[in-house]
């Protein structure tokens, strides 16, 4: 993952760039993930009586809920974007909200605006909200599963995603591989260190003993790359 920004510590023009295109990985990893199972994306459909589960919510869920997160308080009562009852107060809400829609809709797209659950139940549940004349109105799930019935649409997008994991997948195993070698490379200098230290003390068995328990296990720590490196 991209190091993480301080507050009130602007990115620099890398880091932004490192962290789209980690952002731009995990949506292609989402939808690559989730596009032959609906629930893994849009979560369990939850019917009158039943009790929410743990486990019901879908890959767009959670990254709904980690944006709520990381821009509402964090301390107790969580007030704006970290609560229900005050998210909307934040202007961030309304974009947060219309790109879960586009997400949505581009998932529904992808799969031919197919309805992926059938029970009358799940499909008759109703939500109570003021328009934006301030008039409480009812709506359906079934009136809400395309952005068109709500009278809005989406432009298509074509992004290549994919081409942006592969890069974001080949930079990240660069510099797991880099941290990996600078590891050895220390775990070597280690092993030295421990192996010299044991020649010298010689017959002094305790050291002896806690010096060459010490070489194993970086030895251990090494792995078959040792031999090359030490």
């Amino acid at each position: 993952m991209p190091k993480p920004i301080r507050a009130n510590q602007l990115a620099t023009a890398e880091e932004t760039a490192k962290i789209i295109e980690a952002n731009q990985s995990t949506m292609h990893n989402v939808f690559e993930a989730t596009s032959n199972n609906p629930e893994l994306f849009m979560c369990k459909p939850v019917l009158a009586d039943e009790a929410v589960p743990t486990t019901a919510s879908g890959s767009l869920e959670t990254l709904h809920n980690t944006l709520h997160m990381w821009s509402g308080s964090r301390e107790c009562p969580y007030h704006n974007m970290g609560n229900f009852y005050t998210a909307a107060r934040d202007t961030l809400f309304f974009g947060v909200h219309g790109n879960v829609n586009q997400l949505w809709d581009y998932n529904s797209r992808n799969r031919d605006y197919k309805v992926e659950f059938d029970q009358e139940d799940w499909l008759q549940a109703s939500f109570v909200f003021f328009d934006e004349n301030r008039k409480l109105v009812k709506c359906k799930v079934k009136d809400c599963l395309i952005p068109q019935s709500l009278g809005y649409t989406f432009s298509v997008e074509k992004q290549d995603n994919a081409h942006v994991h592969r890069k974001y997948l080949k930079r990240r195993k660069t510099e797991k591989s880099k941290v990996r070698s600078q590891t050895l490379s220390l775990l070597g200098i280690r092993l030295k260190n421990w192996e010299s230290r044991s020649n010298e003390w010689g017959s002094r068995s305790n050291d002896r003993v806690s010096v060459e328990a010490e070489v194993v296990r970086t030895k251990l720590a090494l792995g078959p790359k040792f031999q090359r490196i030490a």
